[in-house]
């Protein structure tokens, strides 16, 4: 029975966790629990520099989390944004929520991986500064707490594309002018050697005026029947 009611009472805990977890980035990162000093936290990025993020990459961020406290808790959730470097207060992106529930008694330790996406139109080049935050939230007692583990200025970049346009376009506007200069280098080559001489035949110019044969312009029409005819009659 005392079972049974513990098991109740942990399942309802973590409903209760969800429902408080399960609501929008927005939400969350415009009101964070406070800062809590039971969990202690590291993190790396395998793939990236922290320093500069490619703009549409899925980056992956491996947090490593202690239980420095003498109560169990539940790593929850992780959850970031990108900010405005002037103003900390203006979200400029909000990242997906990423659910774990790690439960951690004290002196264990837990790692999990976090990934996110900046939208591409961030991205720059040059790459532009921003302010990249991440938060990890957890849960002590059913008190939430949330620690940022990094929160720094990172460069944004426009992501390398496979296929540039720009490099396309100019690869043949440079062959177009090549080939151009070649033809006209080979046709004034073929100019100055005679090349062309023979080519081209010359209309046969003929001096003097030009006998016109008035029948054959008249041949086969009405009026050649008619002249027939008559030169017939007169025969007759």
């Amino acid at each position: 029975m005392a079972r049974s009611k513990t098991c109740l009472l942990a399942l309802a805990v973590v409903l209760a966790l969800q429902g408080a977890i399960a609501q929008r980035a927005s939400d969350i990162l415009g009101n964070l629990p406070p800062t809590g000093d039971s969990l202690t936290l590291a993190h790396y990025f395998p793939e990236h520099s922290a320093k500069q993020i490619p703009a549409g990459d899925v980056i992956s961020v491996v947090v490593s989390g202690r239980n420095t406290g003498s109560k169990a808790l539940n790593l929850s959730a992780i959850v970031g944004s990108i900010n405005s470097p002037q103003n900390y207060e203006m979200f400029i992106q909000n990242f997906t929520i990423a659910r774990y529930f790690a439960p951690l008694a004290p002196g264990a330790e837990a790692s999990v991986e976090y990934k996110f996406r900046a939208d591409p139109i961030l991205g720059s080049t040059p790459p532009r500064e921003w302010t990249l935050a991440l938060h990890a939230l957890y849960e002590v007692d059913g008190a939430y707490f949330a620690n940022t583990f990094f929160n720094a200025t990172v460069d944004i970049a426009e992501a390398p594309r496979l296929v540039d346009p720009d490099l396309i376009w100019l690869a043949v506007t440079m062959i177009a002018l090549i080939a151009g200069a070649a033809y006209l280098a080979y046709t004034l080559l073929a100019d100055k050697l005679g090349l062309n001489k023979g080519k081209a035949k010359k209309a046969k110019r003929v001096d003097g005026p030009v006998a016109l044969d008035e029948d054959e312009w008249i041949k086969g029409t009405h009026y050649d029947v008619a002249k027939r005819r008559r030169a017939a009659a007169k025969r007759a």
